[in-house]
């Protein structure tokens, strides 16, 4: 049976997360789709950022970039697709010699999640060694046998996520008037501003599809 895993990586553990880590704080970053071609693999990505008219020169200067190119914009957001050399990557290189399903992959300039299915435990188990030997740190932050939903995650948000909202909930973050920051809460979990914050926008996130919207994991 399969297996779907969660994970969180830093932008600087691998190279396509540093050729966005020049982007402002608040960009986010969709994965669309992963275009192969001869010697490469070209990202389509959506960009959500404050400040388009720089994003190509920005991301083109990295040295592993060789074109950059819009493909569409709408008004917060635009689509690119990006010519980027894959063999210094270790990370996604490992997707694509391995076949690795890529389910959803978004990120920021400072940290990615991906969520990926994997064809069985062991092979679950070969990336992580394959990570820890290739000096990858990344954080699990859910497992869960494919179709079949664990017991222990409510309306799908993961344990961290569950963990981050429920702490902000108790210190008052959603309180009129605000009792708390996000500063504030992640001191508490031992994590960055950063990443309080986008736990607590995708736990919301999840929450209202599942539990409101009646989408299905």
């Amino acid at each position: 049976m399969s297996v779907l895993v969660e994970v969180e990586v830093g932008a600087d553990e691998f190279e396509l997360g540093r050729v966005f880590a020049g982007l402002e704080s608040g960009a986010r970053i969709e994965l669309e789709s992963l275009v192969p071609l001869p010697g490469a693999m070209t990202p389509l990505v959506w960009i959500e950022s404050g400040t388009h008219d720089s994003l190509e020169s920005r991301i083109g200067d990295h040295p592993t970039v060789t074109a950059v190119e819009r493909l569409e914009r709408l008004s917060e957001r635009s689509l690119y697709a990006i010519e980027w050399a894959l063999d210094y990557d270790h990370l996604f290189r490992y997707f694509r010699d391995n076949a690795v399903h890529l389910l959803s992959v978004t990120g920021s300039p400072e940290t990615w999640q991906f969520t990926v299915r994997f064809q069985t435990h062991h092979a679950l188990s070969t990336f992580d060694d394959y990570c820890e030997n290739s000096r990858i740190s990344i954080e699990v932050l859910r497992v869960y046998n494919h179709p079949e939903q664990q017991p222990d995650q409510a309306f799908g948000i993961t344990q961290p996520q569950q963990e981050a909202l429920m702490l902000a909930v108790r210190e008052g973050y959603y309180d009129i008037p605000r009792q708390c920051d996000t500063k504030g809460l992640a001191e508490q979990l031992g994590i960055s501003d950063q990443a309080v914050s986008e736990r607590l926008r995708r736990a919301i996130a999840t929450l209202t599809r599942n539990a409101l919207m009646g989408e299905q994991l």
